[in-house]
């Protein structure tokens, strides 16, 4: 299984908690509590903040059987916890991206298909037969066209649960026929709240660092700390600010040091960090003053206002574009690692002038 929201790392099937979330989990709920559920919900919202960990919690609840509650959640040791925690829940049916270096990065229609074909089959003891499909973003155009007819056309007592993180990626004659239910970012608060309990080890300072770089989203936050480590993004941050405002390149060694381990799972953090450092750049630039910057760690507010007063708010979105293009084609054409980063930081220094 490849834990697309990466809430956590047993991942979200077996993941109970909820936090921040408490205005979809109402939407959710007073869907179950009329007995009109759409034949397909689709919830939406940034990468981590809990889309999978509601999908979970809903089909659970169904599978069940148990009456309309306000919060959907059932005891740790009931046994459909026990069942879709295993995978061995026959009536649950997911469908995700592979995962490996030489998995297809797309959700194939033949996958589409055998996921709809069981969904048809009866499920057993008469009660709901769920799919959920993690993520709407990996799949094709072809793919999404194999979902919507099942959609069009569901069988009884048959629920369809998708997951986007970008509703762009959404095929818009099947976001049209869904229910969406749209998750936001959490407060840095909840986040640090959530990583206390799943990495409760760390200080509650480290904590709170965490929490300001993820952006409102947990999961970031634990891939952050499990995949790149805090000390090793504020050297980046830092890294970043200083090569704006000095226009000097870090040396060789500091991009080596990044990509030693594993580099391919950093990447993809990494340019989220420089797109959260270069978003509060343009804010700050917006707002006129380093309000927005000083809550990232590492970051000297005083040369953040400097690097900010560079560029108009506009033109930093535009940085952030097309670094974020930049990590995108390095991954796509599998280019040299380190020679995309060396890339994107001489971008950075561009962006100065």
């Amino acid at each position: 299984m490849s834990a697309e929201d990466g809430e956590e790392a047993d991942g979200p099937r077996a993941t109970l908690d909820l936090v921040g979330q408490d205005r979809a989990l109402r939407q959710v709920g007073e869907m179950v509590a009329s007995r009109r559920l759409p034949s397909a919900v689709l919830f939406t919202g940034p990468r981590g903040v809990g889309k999978a960990t509601l999908a979970y919690r809903l089909a659970r609840h169904l599978l069940a059987g148990e009456p309309p509650g306000a919060n959907l959640e059932l005891a740790p040791d009931h046994p459909t916890v026990a069942r879709v925690r295993a995978g061995s829940e026959p009536d649950l049916l997911v469908l995700e991206r592979a995962s490996g270096p030489k998995a297809p990065k797309d959700i194939s229609v033949d996958q589409v298909r055998g996921l709809v074909t069981r969904l048809r089959m009866t499920a057993s003891g008469g009660g709901w037969r769920i799919g959920i499909v993690d993520s709407l973003d990996a799949t094709n155009l072809n793919s999404a066209n194999a979902l919507l007819k099942i959609v069009e056309e569901p069988p009884p007592r048959t629920l369809l649960i998708l997951i986007a993180h970008s509703l762009g990626a959404v095929l818009p004659t099947l976001r049209s026929r869904c229910r969406r239910v749209a998750l936001t970012p959490l407060e840095p608060d909840d986040v640090a709240t959530l990583l206390g309990r799943h990495l409760g080890a760390l200080s509650a300072e480290h904590r709170a660092a965490l929490a300001a770089l993820s952006g409102g989203s947990p999961g970031r936050a634990m891939t952050l700390e499990t995949v790149l480590g805090l000390p090793a993004a504020v050297e980046v941050l830092g890294a970043a600010l200083d090569t704006i405002v000095g226009g000097r390149l870090p040396p060789d060694q500091f991009f080596d040091r990044l990509l030693t381990g594993d580099a391919a799972g950093r990447m993809p953090v990494l340019s989220e960090l420089l797109g959260l450092l270069l978003t509060e750049l343009a804010r700050t630039a917006a707002f006129g003053g380093p309000r927005h910057t000083t809550s990232l760690p590492g970051i000297d507010a005083a040369a953040a206002a400097q690097a900010a007063g560079r560029r108009y708010a506009a033109g930093w979105a535009e940085v952030a574009g097309t670094v974020a293009e930049l990590f995108a084609a390095g991954e796509a054409a599998n280019l040299d690692r380190k020679q995309t980063l060396i890339s994107v930081f001489t971008r950075l220094r561009s962006a100065a002038t």
